[in-house]
């Protein structure tokens, strides 16, 4: 694909979408158009909007550009989406076929059944769609289900956005956590070095760090102790001798050697590193400490 030219500055763009030109399941990226206020055709917007609906306005902030091949485009670094307000806005919200269970006839019976408390009813009264002809309880269900998991996606996606994730790590750590992302990234946001492919140690403390969690919490520092002994595996280390580790992990995390110590124990009680009686000519007797699968290999092999 041909470069983008910045084309003028930084800029704030509000529009509904009209029609999805393109969209990237795997990291959200999307290509749109959009109507705005003012401007006779719509716009093209760009950029990594994780599937937005039919009829949904966005609240966009990114920079003009000119692209070579299409022209003038609106590059969307970051959005948050606004309910549609007018009934046509709504219909068309829930024709695009993104909440499963209302296609566009259905869409058109609902809108014209509860108008403007359309959005209401489906984020807090999904039960009165029974109101209307040949919508069932198990239909409601259907809808109720969507509407909630479409909410969440979007949240989750403009939560990790908001705190310097890619778009498509960011549809990795969804992928691995589903709804419950940020609750647990919130929780402990060091798990994503051990659960989600691609986001290391290094990635997960810039997360940390941006959410606000402690420098010196023993979850940062046993995720610091796991990736250093992943590294160290990188080398060709099968174990390494606690008191080096234990520096080289205060070295990289900039904390005190008590605080490694108390998550050196706290990841042996757990059962996550092992730790045995070792013995070496540079080191003297101390004790070698493994990643849980080492130790089962070494011992496989040895057996």
């Amino acid at each position: 694909m041909p470069p983008m030219q910045l084309f003028d500055e930084k800029a704030r763009l509000i529009g509904q979408v009209e029609r999805i030109t393109f969209s990237n399941d795997e990291n959200g990226y999307t290509i749109a158009r959009v109507s705005v206020d003012g401007r006779d055709d719509p716009v093209t917007v760009v950029g990594y909007l994780f599937a937005p609906m039919i009829g949904e306005i966005l609240d966009m902030h990114g920079e003009w550009v000119v692209h070579k091949v299409y022209g003038r485009q609106f590059k969307v670094e970051k959005f948050s989406g606004i309910a549609p307000a007018s009934l046509e806005g709504i219909e068309k919200f829930l024709s695009s076929g993104a909440i499963k269970g209302i296609g566009p006839a259905m869409a058109a019976r609902i809108v014209d059944h509860f108008g403007d408390e359309t959005l209401d009813v489906l984020e807090h009264e999904t039960y009165r769609l029974a109101e209307i002809d040949g919508i069932g309880e198990k239909r409601i269900e259907t809808i109720k289900n969507a509407w909630a998991d479409t909410k969440d996606v979007r949240r989750v996606m403009i939560f990790l956005q908001s705190h310097g994730v890619s778009p498509a790590y960011a549809n990795r750590i969804y992928r691995t956590y589903g709804n419950e992302a940020v609750s647990l990234i919130t929780e402990n946001p060091y798990r994503m070095a051990i659960d989600v492919a691609g986001i290391g140690f290094l990635s997960a403390d810039r997360i940390a760090q941006s959410i606000g969690y402690e420098r010196n919490s023993i979850e940062r520092a046993s995720a610091g102790v796991l990736y250093m002994l992943n590294q160290l595996g990188v080398e060709g280390h099968v174990f390494y001798p606690a008191e080096s580790l234990v520096r080289k992990s205060c070295e990289m995390l900039g904390v005190d050697d008590d605080i490694v110590r108390a998550a050196l124990d706290e990841l042996s009680r757990s059962g996550r590193l092992i730790m045995d009686d070792f013995l070496s000519a540079d080191e003297g007797t101390g004790k070698a400490v493994y990643l849980d699968r080492f130790y089962v290999y070494e011992q496989g092999v040895a057996a």
